[in-house]
C-alpha cells in the first residue's frame, strides 16, 4: 500500500533523504545548493477543507544538522497601505502567518519532540516537550469532565543554538532553518520522525504535509500529536513517499490508519459496504482490520458532509457516550505501532459501536443516508377527489390501509398534508373545482392545480411541482415515522434557503440536515455545514418555492446521492406547501402564513460598537465599565458615529459574581451619549438558578425542562419551559435590574441546545422542540421588552426557526475572524434572507480570534451593507488597533451608513410589510438569468444597489453585471454595462457597490453632498436617482410617508418625478458623463448654478465632474424634473 508515485489524497506515509550535502547552506539562500533536496510541495488543509495557500518545503542533512527550507506563498500579493509614521510611505498589511516545525529523534521517547518556529513578523523560537499529554487526555477529548491543558515539560531551547533566518516577501515569504540532530534527540539509527504545520490567520488555514482531522483547527485544543509524525530517513534513495489508501503499511512494516486529504462522498458500493457494516454485530479480527479502517473513515467522512462534527457541543444533543474519531485512530495506531492487533481491533470496535447508534440516531429511518427502501412507501392509488367547500379531500390506498390527505388551495400553489398537520395552518383561498375527463381542476386566482386519480396518481401545480406515487412516501416501521418528498432538478437549477447556510447560497450537490446547532465549532473548525437556523423553506430556480411545515429533524439531498431534490422529515408530520410565484410573490405568501417580520425602530440600522465578556475584562484596566466608556469616548473624539454599544459583560454573573452596579452605570453613561446599550443572556438554566429567580416555586412546578427518562451519568442541558405559565414570570425576574435600568435590548443567545430527552410542560419532548424553542424563546423576549420599551427595542437571536421573525432580529454566530469566517456570514446572511428573515448581522470582525487589518477592512465595508452593522468578538473590534488608515476606512463606512439610514428604513419597511429581504441573494432579483446562478457572492442591499463584497485575499475581483446599466455607488464617473463579467480592481478601502438604472435612493448627506463623509455639523436630504433606458417608477417610505417616483429617459431628454417629497433638499442625478444642455423643474427652466455651493442659497442646478447632476429643490410636494442634453 506505498507508492513512490505522487498520490495526493492521503498524504506522505516515509520520506528518504538521500545522500547527505557536503557543505553548509549559505545564507541568504542560494537556491543553486538546494537543487538536490528532496521537494515536499502539497500540504494539506485540516478537517478535509479547501487548501488555499501554496507551501514548498525542501529537506537536506549532514551529520550535525538537519536543513529545511520553506516557501510560504500568497494567492494574492500582500496589500499596502500608509504608514501610521509617514504617511508618505507605503508599508505592507502585515498577514500573520506561522510555521512549526516537530521533530523527533535518536533518544526521544514517543511523545517526545522539539518545535521550532517562525512567523511573518520574523519571531523565530523553539522549545522542547518531553512526555507530552494530548488535551483532554489520552482516552477522550469530549466528555464533560475533560481537562485542556498538555502535561509536557517545556524546556526553551535558546536561539544560538539553531539557525533560522526569516525573508518576507510581496507574494511569499521564506524561512531557512539549520537545526542540529542533538536538540532533538540525536542523529537516528534508521529514522526519525517530523511534521510541518503551517498556521496561517487570514485563511483561517492549518496545513499539514499529511491530512489532519478537524480537531487540528481547534485552535485552543491543538495538539502535535506524534502519531500523525513523518518517517523520515537519512539515507536511501531521494524521494517522497504518498500513501494510496486510509491503510498503510509503512516502511518499518507497522500497519498506520491515515485520513484521506478530502472529504469525500462514498461511492455506491462503499454506501453498501458501511451500510453492512452498521448492521453486523460482529467484533472486528486482524484480518478484517484494513478492509474496516477504510470503511470506518468513509462513515465518519459521509456523517460529516451530512452535518455531523463530533465535537463538544455535540454531546449535548443526545443521551448516549460521545467517541472522538480522531482519538480512536491515534489509540488504534498506537497499538499497531507496538504490534498489539487485539488492541487496535477493541479501539476501531469501539467507534464503529458509536457511528452504530450516532446512524441510528441521526435519521428517519435509521440508516446512513436514509436508504431503507424496503419501508419507504407511496400511495399506490387514489381512489377519491371530493370537494368539500374549503378544502379537498383525497382518499389513497396505502399498502392494505387507507389513508386520507387534504389539499388546500393556495393564493399561488397549494397545501397538501396527510397523517398529522403541521405546525402553522391556513385555510383555502377562493377557488373553483371541476372534473373534466377524469381529472380534476383547481382553479384560484393566481393558480391552477391540476388532480389525477388512479393507480398514476398525480398532483401538478401550475406545471412547476409535481406530486405523485413515486417521488411522496410514506415511512411508518419499528415505531419511527417520517415522510419523503422528491422533485427532478433541471441541469442549471439552483436550490437555496433552508435558513442560514454558512457553506454555499446555491446548495446544489449538497446533503443538507436541518437540525439546529451550536455551529461555533462546524464554522470555525469542519467545514461549515451546520446551523444556529434551520428553516425548512427553499426557492427553486424553476419556478417554486416549498415549505416542510414541521420542526422535526430534515434532511435534504439536494442532487448529491439522490438525482434530484429528496426532503426526508423525520417525525409523524407529515404537511408541506408549495408556491408557484415569484420568489418575491412566494416570500410575501410564505411570510403571512408563518408571520411577518417585525419592524426595528431605525435607530437599529445605525452603526453599534461592542465586544464580549472577555473583550473587556481583558482590556488594560480590567474593569468593564472602564473600558466600554472609554471605546464610546474614543469614538465620539474620533467622530465617528454609532447608535448603540453592546455591552455584554455589564452586571455579568458567574458562580458567586455579580455586580449589579456595573448595570445601571453603563445604562447611565450610554443615556447621557445618546447611545442605547444592548446585553446579553442565554436559555440554559438550571435547578438552582431557577429556585433562585423563584424562590416562592416548588422545585418540580420550576419552569425549566426535564429529562425524567434519562438516568444516565451525562449532565443532559436544561432550559427555560417557555410553555410553562410561570416562564414569562421567571423571565422577568431574570431581568429585573436590566429593566429597571433601561437597557434598550440584548442578544437572544443559544437555543440550540435541546436534548431528544428533554419533556416542555404542555407535553411536547425534545425531538419535536429541539428546532422549534426558538420560537417560543424569542416570543417571550419579545413580550418582556414590549412591556418594558414598546417598541423602541432591538432583539437579535442565535437561534431562529420559521415564525421567529416575528419576534426579533438575527444575528449570525460565532464566526471566525478571517477571510473564511467573512464568506460563511455572507453565505449565510444570504440564505437566511431567502427564508424569511431580513433583519440580520454579524459579529463584524469574527467573534474568535483576531483579524489581520486586511480582513478587518473588508469586514467593515460587508458590515456597511448588511441589515444591521454590529461589531462584536473576543478581542478588540475597534479600528484604531490596526492603524489611522483603518480608523480613517473605518469612520468613512461608518458615516456611509447614516448616508443611507433613509434608504436602509425604507428596505426595511419593504421587509416588514411584504417579507421581501434586505439582501437579496441575485436569482431573487434576476429569476430569468441563468447566469446568476453562478455568483454567489453578489447580492441586492435593497432593491437598487448591487454588492459584491471582498472575501478573499487581494484587490481584485472578478464581477457579474446583469442586465441594465450600473454605476459605482462610491465614484459616479465609473459606469458600466450590464450582460457581462468584468475583473475589477477592488481596493483594500472600497467595496464594489453599483447602482441600477432607475434607482431611487433617499439619503441624508453633508452640506458638500459627499458619501461617507462626517455630518455632525451639516445634513442635508438629498436623493439619489440614477438614469434610465425604460421607464420605472415605484414608492419608497421615509419620515412616515410614501414618497412616489417615476424615471423615464428619452432621446435627448431624461424625466425624474417625485411626489411626497416635501423634506428633499437636493436631487442628485446620476449618469450624465456631460453637462447637460438645461434643466427645467415643474415645467419652468432652472439656471445653472456657478458652484455647488451656491446651490444653498436658491433653486438651480450643477453639474459635477463625478458625472452628477446636483439640483437643489425648495421642499416642494410634488417635484418634475426635465434634463435636455444631446444624444451622444
Amino acid at each position: 500500500m506505498i507508492t513512490t508515485r505522487k498520490k495526493q489524497s492521503f498524504g506522505i506515509a516515509a520520506v528518504e533523504l538521500g545522500a547527505p550535502v557536503s557543505a553548509v547552506p549559505s545564507i541568504p539562500v542560494n537556491l543553486n545548493e538546494w537543487e538536490h533536496a528532496v521537494l515536499m510541495d502539497t500540504f494539506y488543509s485540516a478537517g478535509g477543507r479547501e487548501t488555499v495557500s501554496s507551501t514548498n518545503l525542501r529537506m537536506m542533512w549532514d551529520q550535525k544538522n538537519l536543513y529545511l527550507y520553506l516557501i510560504c506563498y500568497e494567492k494574492e500579493a500582500r496589500v499596502s497601505r500608509p504608514s501610521d509614521e509617514n504617511v508618505l510611505k507605503t508599508e505592507w498589511m502585515l498577514r500573520k502567518d506561522k510555521i512549526e516545525i516537530a521533530l523527533s529523534s535518536g533518544n526521544f521517547g514517543e511523545r517526545d519532540y522539539a518545535v521550532f518556529c517562525a512567523d511573518t513578523e520574523k519571531q523565530a523560537g523553539a522549545r522542547t516537550e518531553k512526555g507530552m499529554t494530548y488535551f483532554g487526555g489520552d482516552k477522550a477529548i469530549l466528555n464533560d469532565y475533560f481537562t485542556e491543558k498538555n502535561d509536557a515539560v517545556k524546556t526553551e531551547i535558546p536561539s544560538w543554538k539553531y539557525t533560522c533566518k526569516i525573508a518576507v516577501e510581496k507574494n511569499c515569504w521564506r524561512v531557512m532553518f539549520g537545526i542540529p540532530w542533538e536538540l532533538f534527540g540525536g542523529f537516528p539509527e534508521k529514522y526519525f520522525k517530523f511534521q510541518v504545520y503551517r498556521k496561517k490567520n487570514q485563511t483561517s488555514e492549518v496545513l499539514a504535509l499529511n491530512p489532519l482531522d478537524l480537531n487540528a483547527n481547534y485552535e485552543s485544543r491543538f495538539d502535535f500529536d506524534p502519531e500523525s509524525f513523518i518517517e523520515c530517513t537519512p539515507g536511501g534513495t531521494p524521494q517522497v513517499i504518498y500513501s494510496n489508501s486510509a491503510c498503510v503499511i509503512l516502511p518499518d512494516g507497522t500497519m498506520h490508519w491515515q485520513r484521506p486529504a478530502t472529504l469525500e462522498w462514498p461511492s455506491i458500493n462503499e454506501r453498501a459496504e458501511i451500510m453492512h457494516l452498521q448492521k453486523s454485530l460482529t467484533s472486528t479480527t486482524p484480518d478484517e482490520l484494513p478492509d474496516r479502517i477504510i470503511t470506518v473513515q468513509r462513515w465518519q467522512d459521509v456523517l460529516m458532509l451530512e452535518g455531523m462534527d463530533f465535537f463538544p457541543n455535540a454531546r449535548c444533543e443526545n443521551s448516549f457516550d460521545k467517541v472522538d474519531p480522531w482519538v480512536q485512530r491515534r489509540l488504534c495506531n498506537e497499538a499497531l505501532r507496538k504490534g498489539d492487533t487485539a488492541t487496535a481491533c477493541r479501539e476501531l470496535d469501539v467507534l464503529i459501536g458509536y457511528f452504530r447508534t450516532l446512524t441510528a440516531w441521526w435519521y428517519a429511518d435509521h440508516t446512513l443516508g436514509d436508504a431503507d427502501e424496503d419501508n419507504w412507501i407511496g400511495f399506490t392509488h387514489l381512489k377519491s377527489v371530493s370537494d368539500q367547500g374549503n378544502q379537498i379531500v383525497l382518499k389513497y390506498e396505502y399498502g392494505l390501509n387507507t389513508y386520507d390527505a387534504v389539499l388546500i388551495p393556495q393564493n399561488r400553489g397549494f397545501r397538501f398534508y396527510t397523517r398529522e398537520k403541521g405546525d402553522f395552518d391556513s385555510e383555502a383561498v377562493s377557488y373553483t373545482f371541476s372534473e373534466i375527463e377524469g381529472e380534476y381542476q383547481i382553479k384560484t386566482a393566481h393558480s391552477v392545480i391540476v388532480i389525477t386519480a388512479g393507480e398514476d396518481w398525480k398532483i401538478c401545480a401550475d406545471e412547476k411541482f409535481v406530486l405523485d406515487a413515486d417521488n411522496f412516501k410514506l415511512y411508518d416501521y419499528a415505531g419511527s415515522k417520517g415522510f419523503d418528498v422528491c422533485q427532478p432538478l433541471l441541469e442549471r437549477e439552483m436550490v437555496y434557503g433552508f435558513g442560514e447556510r454558512f457553506d454555499a447560497v446555491n446548495q446544489r450537490g449538497r446533503v443538507l440536515s436541518l437540525w439546529h446547532r451550536d455551529a461555533f465549532e462546524g464554522c470555525n473548525c469542519s467545514i461549515g455545514n451546520q446551523s444556529y437556523k434551520n428553516v425548512s423553506f427553499l426557492h427553486s430556480t424553476k419556478g417554486y418555492s416549498l415549505f416542510i411545515n414541521s420542526f422535526y429533524r430534515i434532511r435534504a439531498d439536494i442532487g448529491r446521492v439522490s438525482k434530484g431534490l429528496r426532503i426526508t422529515t423525520a417525525g409523524p408530520k407529515a404537511d408541506i406547501y408549495v408556491f408557484t410565484g415569484s420568489v418575491l410573490e412566494n416570500m410575501e405568501e410564505y411570510t403571512a402564513l408563518t408571520g411577518k417580520p417585525l419592524l426595528p425602530p431605525a435607530w437599529v440600522f445605525e452603526p453599534w460598537a461592542g465586544g464580549g465578556v472577555g473583550r473587556w475584562m481583558d482590556g488594560p484596566t480590567h474593569d468593564v465599565i472602564q473600558e466600554m466608556e472609554g471605546v464610546v469616548r474614543k469614538f465620539k473624539n474620533l467622530d465617528i458615529p454609532h447608535s448603540g454599544l453592546y455591552a455584554e459583560g455589564a452586571g455579568w454573573k458567574w458562580e458567586d459574581h455579580y455586580n449589579k452596579e456595573e448595570i445601571y452605570k453603563i445604562a447611565a453613561f450610554t443615556k447621557q451619549q445618546k447611545m442605547r446599550v444592548f446585553s446579553w443572556q442565554f436559555s440554559h438554566l438550571d435547578m438552582e438558578q431557577a429556585k433562585e429567580l423563584l424562590p416562592n416555586c416548588a422545585e418540580e412546578d420550576l419552569p425549566i425542562t426535564r429529562t425524567p427518562g434519562y438516568h444516565g451519568e451525562k449532565v443532559l442541558p436544561c432550559a427555560i419551559d417557555f410553555s410553562h405559565p410561570r416562564a414569562e414570570e421567571l423571565l422577568e425576574n431574570q431581568w429585573h435590574d436590566r429593566m429597571d435600568a433601561g437597557f434598550d435590548g440584548t442578544m437572544v443567545d443559544f437555543g440550540e441546545i435541546i436534548p431528544d430527552e428533554a419533556v416542555f410542560y404542555d407535553g411536547r419532548t425534545g425531538d419535536e422542540m429541539h428546532n422549534a424553542y426558538a420560537l417560543d424563546y424569542t416570543k417571550a423576549y419579545r413580550k418582556l421588552f414590549e412591556k418594558y420599551k414598546g417598541e423602541d427595542h432591538v432583539l437579535f437571536s442565535r437561534s431562529a426557526a420559521a415564525g421567529v421573525q416575528k419576534y426579533s432580529c438575527q444575528f449570525g454566530g460565532d464566526q471566525l475572524s478571517s477571510f473564511r469566517g467573512l464568506t460563511y456570514a455572507m453565505n449565510g446572511g444570504l440564505t437566511l434572507a431567502a427564508s424569511g428573515f431580513p433583519f440580520w448581522g454579524v459579529d463584524a470582525g469574527g467573534y474568535s480570534g483576531f483579524a489581520d487589518e486586511e480582513t478587518y477592512l473588508r469586514w467593515t465595508e460587508f458590515a456597511a451593507f448588511s441589515p444591521i452593522m454590529r461589531f462584536h468578538g473576543v478581542t478588540p473590534r475597534e479600528p484604531w488597533v490596526y492603524s489611522r488608515y483603518a480608523v480613517s476606512v473605518y469612520k468613512f463606512y461608518a458615516w456611509l451608513r447614516e448616508n443611507l439610514l433613509k434608504y436602509s428604513v425604507h428596505t426595511a419597511e419593504e421587509a416588514h410589510k411584504t417579507g421581501i429581504p434586505m439582501m437579496r441573494p441575485l436569482p431573487m432579483v434576476f429569476p430569468n438569468d441563468k447566469e446568476a446562478v453562478y455568483w454567489e457572492d453578489e447580492y441586492f442591499y435593497g432593491s437598487d444597489l448591487l454588492v459584491a463584497p471582498v472575501h478573499q485575499e487581494g484587490e481584485q475581483r472578478r464581477i457579474y453585471f446583469p442586465a441594465g446599466r450600473w454605476i459605482n455607488l462610491l465614484d459616479f464617473r465609473k459606469m458600466v454595462g450590464g450582460n457581462r463579467i468584468l475583473q475589477v480592481d477592488v481596493p483594500i478601502d472600497k467595496i464594489p457597490v453599483y447602482i441600477r438604472e432607475g434607482a431611487c435612493i433617499l439619503s441624508v448627506m453633508n452640506g458638500e453632498l459627499q458619501l461617507g463623509q462626517s455630518m455632525t455639523y451639516e445634513k442635508k436630504n438629498t436623493v439619489l436617482m440614477s438614469r434610465a433606458l425604460n421607464e420605472t417608477s415605484g414608492k419608497r417610505y421615509a419620515d412616515g410617508k410614501e414618497i412616489e417616483y417615476n424615471i423615464l429617459g428619452q432621446t435627448g431628454e431624461d424625466f425624474f418625478m417625485l411626489r411626497h417629497a416635501s423634506e428633499t433638499e437636493f436631487i442628485v442625478l446620476l449618469g450624465f458623463d456631460r453637462k447637460p444642455e438645461s434643466l427645467e423643474l415643474n415645467g419652468v427652466s432652472l439656471s445653472e448654478s456657478a458652484s455647488l455651493n451656491a446651490l444653498n442659497y436658491g433653486s438651480g442646478w450643477y453639474w459635477r465632474e463625478d458625472a452628477a447632476v446636483v439640483v437643489s429643490v425648495p421642499k416642494l410636494e410634488k417635484i418634475e424634473i426635465h434634463v435636455i442634453h444631446k444624444e451622444q
